[in-house]
C-alpha cells in the first residue's frame, strides 16, 4: 500500500471515528466501549462541549461516516483480491457494495436502522474519490495468504464496521 493511500485511509478512518464517538448514538458498539473505558460523566461533557462549540450538520453526523469508510476500505483492499475457483476477485468494489447492500436491508426492514439515499450517495462518492488513488497493482496481494500487515490492514478495515453497530 503507498504512503499517501495509507495516511488517506488512517485519516479517513480517524474522522469517522470522530463523529461516531462525538456525535452518534452512544448505542454503538464504538460508543459502548469508549463509555466503558473512560468516565459516562466525561464523555458526555465532552461530547455536549464538542457539539455545541462545532455543531455537525445531520446528513454529514449520518452519511459522511460510511462515505469516509467506504473511501478507506476502497484504498485498502485496492490490490487485495482473493481466489474463488479459478477466478481472481479484486476487493476494490467490496466496500461500495457492502455499504448499499446495508441499506437495501434497512431499506427492506431486515436490519436495525433507517435507510437513507444520502447514505448510498455518500458510499458511491466515496468509492469514486478513492478510485483515482489505486494503482495498478505490479503484485497483488493474496488475501488467504499469511499473515501480513496489508492483510491485516484489510481485514481490519471490514471488522470497523461491527463498531457501528448500535445496540439495542
Amino acid at each position: 500500500m503507498r504512503p499517501l493511500n495509507r495516511l488517506l485511509s488512517s485519516s479517513a478512518l480517524g474522522i469517522s471515528l470522530a463523529i461516531y464517538a462525538l456525535y452518534r448514538s452512544p448505542n454503538t458498539t464504538c460508543n459502548r466501549l469508549l463509555f466503558n473505558l473512560i468516565s459516562n460523566a466525561n464523555i458526555r461533557d465532552a461530547r455536549l462541549a464538542v457539539q455545541k462549540a462545532l455543531p455537525l450538520p445531520s446528513i454529514l453526523n449520518g452519511s459522511l461516516p460510511g462515505g469516509l469508510w467506504v473511501f478507506a476500505a476502497t484504498l485498502i483492499s485496492g490490490n487485495v483480491f482473493i481466489h474463488y475457483k479459478s477466478q481472481r476477485i479484486n476487493l476494490q468494489l467490496l466496500p461500495c457494495m457492502i455499504a448499499v447492500f446495508f441499506e437495501i436491508q434497512q431499506l427492506l426492514g431486515l436490519s436495525k436502522g433507517t435507510s437513507d439515499s444520502f447514505d448510498i450517495i455518500a458510499a458511491l462518492a466515496g468509492w469514486a474519490l478513492a478510485r483515482p488513488f489505486l494503482t495498478k497493482p505490479t503484485e497483488p496481494i493474496q488475501i488467504t495468504d499469511a499473515s501480513t500487515p496489508h492483510r491485516v490492514l484489510c481485514v481490519g478495515s471490514y471488522a470497523i464496521l461491527i463498531l457501528a453497530h448500535v445496540q439495542r
